[in-house]
């Protein structure tokens, strides 16, 4: 739960060079558009930071959000904007290795997990890679033991990257929706237990937007092969689509634990101009076509 004076953590992890980096870019960006579209206001910039908390091979970023006080309501006690504070905090080494307990640690105290998941090794040939790049096994030990934990309401994100190539249509869109839930069903049911609160949804970024996948590439090392991308034409620039769909998912979660808790619920039920930000959120989540709320509490 998020409550007032506490900031809200999120924990990204998926596989190196999976697209963190550019799908936390691509969040950033997003942030401030989607904040001035629904009334918030967000601070000059974020900043890169370290909590005492945050082992010095995991990276953390802070972004300082207020909650904009509409007109009428000066004469309460609460006279000024409610502070948001989102900490994402990055683990560019993936969640397997000599860092697992480190991440552990991180997960156990974060509100909010984002899960990338590397599309081109789910979806071709079969899925015959999607073990060996995404140790889902490993993975939903870590999440059922570390942030499955009780009753306390957070939030799953499951991300498929660099999925370009896969939303040419409708059907193929759907295929990862089909692929994700297959391949992920481990993780999925973990959190269907009665007692856990979690919520999940998968929502898709193409997170290359001009780069589609072109096929796979044995390296020196062994293991799994490296995925190789190409432009989708010449003139074609990097331009992530869907990053939208992750911020507007995160700032209705911690906005609503904010009012379930109790620290903002005069404040909210004087002035409905809160709950139109909930609803101006919710209504820009896409629900179909490789997007899908899983579990909802």
């Amino acid at each position: 739960m998020v409550t007032r004076g506490v900031d809200a953590k999120i924990v990204l992890l998926g596989p190196r060079r999976s697209g963190k980096t550019s799908l936390l870019a691509a969040i950033f960006q997003q942030l401030r558009e989607i904040a001035e579209e629904v009334g918030l206001s967000v601070g000059d910039s974020w900043r890169e930071s370290r909590s005492p908390d945050v082992p010095p091979m995991l990276t953390e970023n802070t972004v300082d959000f207020q909650i904009s006080v509409p007109p009428g309501i000066h004469r309460n006690r609460f006279r000024r904007p409610l502070p948001l504070r989102l900490r994402f905090v990055d683990s560019p080494t993936g969640w397997i290795g000599d860092e697992e307990s480190a991440i552990a640690a991180q997960i156990t105290s974060a509100h909010v997990v984002i899960i990338t998941i590397d599309t081109p090794y789910l979806m071709e040939l079969n899925g015959i890679h999607h073990e060996g790049r995404h140790h889902t096994v490993a993975l939903t030990r870590l999440i059922r033991s570390h942030f499955l934990i009780g009753d306390i309401r957070k939030l799953l994100l499951l991300v498929p990257t660099r999925c370009e190539k896969y939303f040419t249509t409708d059907r193929e869109a759907t295929l990862i929706q089909e692929r994700v839930k297959q391949g992920f069903s481990n993780l999925i049911a973990a959190a269907c237990f009665p007692q856990c609160a979690t919520s999940m949804v998968l929502t898709p970024v193409q997170t290359l937007g001009a780069l589609c996948f072109a096929g796979f590439r044995q390296t020196d090392a062994p293991g799994i092969p490296a995925a190789v991308f190409s432009r989708s034409s010449p003139d074609a620039i990097i331009a992530p689509r869907f990053a939208d769909q992750p911020v507007r998912h995160l700032l209705a979660y911690v906005i609503r634990e904010q009012i379930r808790s109790g620290v903002c619920h005069r404040l909210f039920q004087w002035n409905s101009g809160y709950f139109g930000v909930l609803h101006k959120l919710s209504e820009g989540c896409k629900v179909d076509g490789g997007f899908e709320i899983l579990l909802q509490h």
